[in-house]
Order: structure tokens, then sequence, then C-alpha cells
């Protein structure tokens, strides 16, 4: 029984000094990851706020674009509407003379008539 408590207490202490060796290098093995980690951290971070500058940006020229586009459409149609009040005072202009040359015709022959 003595050289069975014997083996049994040098089993024990072999246990323990391995399961000791195996904390500590899973324990240098989780700190080197976490070095590694903590620097692929920074590194997707900082991919991460590219990723987002770049997007801003491509959303900010897409916005220039529209407000371009839509400067120019209503400078056409500015360009329209001036055109046509163009087109309606040249009509007007128009009229009135052709009014005036009516009533001087009427003038006219309301004198031959007299």
């Amino acid at each position: 029984m003595r050289k069975l408590t014997g083996w049994m207490v040098v089993a024990i202490v072999a246990v323990v000094a391995v399961s000791f060796g195996m904390v500590h290098v899973v324990d240098v093995a989780w700190a080197q990851s976490q070095t590694t980690t903590d620097a692929t951290k920074e590194e997707k971070k900082a991919e991460i706020e590219k990723k987002k500058a770049e997007k801003k940006a491509a959303i900010e020229e897409k916005k220039a674009a529209k407000k371009a586009d839509l400067e120019k459409k209503k400078a056409a149609i500015a360009e329209k509407k001036a055109a046509k009040k163009a087109e309606i005072e040249q009509k007007k202009a128009a009229k009135k003379t052709e009014m005036e040359q009516k009533q001087a015709e009427a003038k006219k022959t309301a004198e031959e008539k007299k």
C-alpha cells in the first residue's frame, strides 16, 4: 500500500506539473494571439474607416453630379421660359401693329367716305 501511495503522489505531482505547464503554454500563446489580434483589429478599423470615407466621397460626388444636372435642367427651363416669353411679346407686338394698321385703314376709309 505504501508503494501505491508513493506512486500516486508522484502521479499527482506530475499531473499538477503538466497542468501548470499547459496553462503557461496556453497563456503565452493567447497573449501572442492577442497582440496580433490587437494589431489586426487596428488594421481592420483603419480599413473600415477608409471604406467609410470612400463611401462618403462617392455619395458626395453623386450629390454634386445630381446638383449639377438639376442646375442644368433649371437653366434649360429658364431658357425655354424666356424664349416663350419673348415669342409671346413678339406676337403681342405683331397684333398691336396689326390693330394699329386696321385702325389707320378704318380712319382712312371713314375720311374717304366724308
